[in-house]
């Protein structure tokens, strides 16, 4: 199958999508606007001419560019990888069918930003077939804003417990280490985990907590 994906290519869930498509036997082509540097796939960067200087005249121009490139791949699913932004563009592209992939912020903050966003985002929905929501509530979100469930398919991002699995030790001594990696910003909150570990600790009184990210809130 031909895919084509449009999507920022520098987020490291967008790369394990797009080494699961290869590794499916999938032909994938991506259309993004920076560097690229994964072998696996055939890339398209849509580089904008620096004598272009208004930001609407440059959205423009890539968004004719990237509607031509999709025309010339002529895939057999069009993905746009990300609600807001690339969701958007590939909606405009006006090509079929296109599924939209939602991660997270993109759906349940981004969406809601103001009132231009909303209707941004109906449009989008409007000219999307169907959606890849990462969790059932994402998923209930989209369907809130109109999306019919018969078109969202929850395929959760995460950790494989079938490699990484705890076991609750029998013995209360025993060392339990946690460890946090999350940016130290709002959208994550840090402070629901900070704020659980008393009661974790009243478990496991040899507990080790480190957290190694920064942000706003560090």
């Amino acid at each position: 199958m031909r895919i084509c994906v449009i999507t920022n290519i520098e987020s490291i869930h967008v790369k394990k999508i797009l080494k699961y498509f290869v590794l499916k036997g999938h032909q994938v082509n991506v259309i993004g606007f920076d560097e690229s540097e994964m072998k696996e796939i055939k890339y398209h960067r849509i580089k904008t001419p620096s004598n272009l200087k208004n930001r609407k005249i440059k959205y423009l121009w890539s968004l004719i560019a990237t509607r031509k490139k999709v025309k010339k791949i002529a895939p057999d699913i069009l993905l746009s990888i990300y609600f807001t932004g690339p969701g958007t563009t590939g909606a405009l592209c006006n090509y079929h069918p296109h599924i939209v992939m939602a991660l997270g912020s993109d759906v349940l903050i981004e969406m809601k930003q103001s009132l231009l966003y909303r209707i941004i985002s109906k449009f989008t929905i409007y000219r999307t077939d169907r959606f890849v929501a990462v969790s059932k509530y994402i998923a209930d979100t989209l369907c809130e804003e109109g999306v019919s469930k018969k078109d969202v398919f929850i395929n959760p991002i995460g950790v494989d417990t079938r490699t990484f699995n705890y076991i609750e030790p029998k013995d209360k001594n025993e060392n339990l280490q946690l460890v946090s990696t999350r940016k130290i910003d709002p959208n994550y909150n840090i402070k629901q985990f900070i704020d659980s570990l008393p009661i974790v600790y009243n478990n496991h009184n040899n507990l080790s907590v480190k957290i190694t990210s920064s942000g706003s809130e560090f």
